[in-house]
């Protein structure tokens, strides 16, 4: 940031960059951007501030997104608005691993811009730079390079090159960090500064760096797993049935013993590798000395009952499983379509270890999800809860419970629950926040994505929650300070304490609030104001009273003086 750049314009620059978060940081009413800057609020806490909803903003947008390309796009907004007056470049690597596109580049003015692209006489936006593996371009953590801006560009252009880019941009310090997740790298931050002794704010960067690469990491997954099951629904989709008409053979008691092949398809002999010419006319005794009794069985009950049927089993001489569908055309006839399921088979122990891998991402997800069912009653029934879940509530297992929404839920009603039902059935989803009540009773802030899904046959709900708690009591933190300070333009200094202590009740939960002031000289600790709530009902005071006590004789409450700590 250059020393001209006041907080006033920082103000106004994250204003235009994201008016979500402006939102979301000043109180509703009359209070402007200006109200909250000339207040007694540094610029560190505002600062502060914003950097966590700048997470919370980017975590919500990565909920509602399956596009890689939107996320490097995120990722660039989120980093403009956390590090103003710095140039961001975010780089995404291509599938082939050798190659990179710049996805995002922030912070430089049009001017400047035409000029790198005059000197480059290209667009970094559709040309292919080969990707250079390297620390300095990929380092795990968001490290300041040592002649950064150099190494950053080298093998990538000309030193010439190179060192009129750094007198046209005038970038004095580089800091680069890899976006990577679980060791898999999908890009690389750049962030540049024009000021030497530029200290960003480390932890924030990487928060926002980690949080889209494990949203990249989810979406390619994902991406994989919907890959496979479409190369076994080709599969599945594409095999041609076979088909045979045989004339079953009773002995002596008018019991089927065997069946003599009438007629095949051309498909019958790709699938079991018998020919048309080898089985008909012939027994399948003949054909298949091995056969199962079984088989000769059942296609004896459906050749003289009429009946129809359908099974999956095992040809052992064949060594195959086969899906068939057996039914008579005639009185002692039966007609077999069938295919051959061996490939199923196969494909099936692969969707289980695809399962075991949905279910290491189920059980492994950082956000807490409920898969459940609705009742008529608009209760749930829980069936399925990740570890992120039961823990975030307080709980040693949820499945199989079912619970009441209305009850779990803290200050909701069934009106709102069904109203979020009917959104869920008109729409497939629904996004709301919530504050759910912990095994212990204390409330928990989170965000939900309930989305309509079909689990195992059934409708069912798959809920991802976010514990947004740390964001809900900041933005319950800074409307308390505007509305305080608002407050004390027309009240007296009696009333704004008293004011503070409603909002610190508020804020922590609490039912009795005072003021109490320490004579260290004396000893005695004198209680000067008390909240309302204390004056109606919850203890036997007035406004005026004054309550003294010696520092020994205090009870716990005073603990905090004399162990000079909350």
């Amino acid at each position: 940031m250059e020393e001209s750049y006041s907080f006033q314009e920082k103000i106004e620059e994250l204003e235009s960059e994201n008016a979500y978060l402006r939102s979301q940081l000043l109180a509703k009413g009359n209070n402007t951007v200006q109200d909250y800057a000339a207040s007694e609020i540094s610029e560190g806490d505002f600062i502060r501030a914003t950097n966590s909803w700048v997470l919370a903003d980017l975590g919500l947008k990565l909920l509602r997104t399956q596009n890689t390309k939107e996320v490097f796009q995120l990722l660039a907004n989120a980093l403009a608005i956390a590090l103003p007056g710095t140039i961001i470049t975010v780089a995404r690597f291509l599938p082939d691993d050798r190659q990179f596109v710049l996805d995002s580049i922030k912070g430089i003015d049009n001017t400047t811009l035409q000029k790198v692209l005059d000197l480059l006489d290209i667009n970094p936006h559709n040309h292919y730079f080969e990707r250079l593996k390297s620390d300095a371009f990929e380092p795990d953590r968001f490290v300041l390079l040592e002649d950064g801006f150099a190494r950053l560009l080298n093998g990538v252009f000309t030193t010439g090159i190179t060192r009129k880019l750094q007198k046209i941009t005038g970038i004095k310090e580089v800091y680069t960090m890899s976006i990577k997740a679980n060791g898999i790298a999908y890009g690389s931050v750049a962030v540049m500064t024009r000021n030497k002794g530029f200290v960003p704010d480390k932890e924030q960067v990487e928060a926002i760096i980690f949080q889209c690469a494990s949203a990249l990491q989810q979406i390619f997954t994902l991406e994989q797993l919907r890959k496979s099951e479409e190369k076994y629904r080709l599969l599945f989709d594409n095999m041609t049935q076979g088909f045979a008409l045989h004339e079953i053979i009773l002995d002596e008691n008018a019991k089927p013993v065997d069946y003599i092949f009438l007629d095949t398809n051309p498909a019958f002999g790709e699938l079991t590798g018998l020919s048309p010419e080898g089985v008909i006319g012939k027994k399948i005794s003949e054909v298949l000395p091995g056969v199962e009794a079984y088989w000769i069985d059942i296609y004896g009950e459906v050749a003289l009952s009429g009946k129809s049927v359908r099974y999956v089993n095992y040809s052992a001489p064949l060594d195959k499983y086969f899906s068939v569908n057996v039914f008579s055309p005639r009185k002692g006839q039966f007609a077999v379509v069938f295919y051959d399921v061996s490939a199923e088979k196969r494909a099936s122990h692969a969707l289980q270890v695809s399962e075991e891998k949905y279910r290491s991402l189920f059980e492994s997800n950082m956000d807490g999800i409920f898969i459940v069912e609705l009742n008529d009653d608009l209760s749930v029934k829980i069936i399925e809860s990740n570890r992120a879940a039961i823990d975030l509530l307080g709980y040693e297992n949820l499945n199989n419970q079912t619970i009441n929404p209305v009850v779990f839920e803290h200050n909701t009603s069934v009106r709102e629950f069904a109203h979020r039902i009917r959104q869920i059935n008109k729409k497939g989803f629904v996004e709301f926040e919530a504050r759910l009540l912990h095994k212990d009773g204390h409330p928990i802030d989170v965000h939900i994505k309930a989305i309509q899904i079909n689990y195992l046959g059934r409708p069912a709900i798959y809920n991802i929650l976010r514990e947004i708690t740390p964001q809900k009591q900041l933005e319950r933190v800074l409307k308390a300070r505007l509305s305080l300070i608002e407050f004390s333009q027309s009240n007296s200094s009696v009333g704004l304490l008293r004011k503070m202590l409603e909002h610190a009740e508020a804020l922590t939960h609490s039912t009795i609030g005072f003021y109490t002031l320490y004579n260290e000289e004396t000893g005695v600790v004198s209680i000067s104001q008390y909240s309302e709530s204390t004056l109606n009902g919850i203890c036997e005071v007035t406004p005026d009273m004054r309550m003294h006590y010696s520092i020994g004789e205090a009870g716990v409450w005073a603990d905090a003086i004399r162990l000079r700590k909350p």
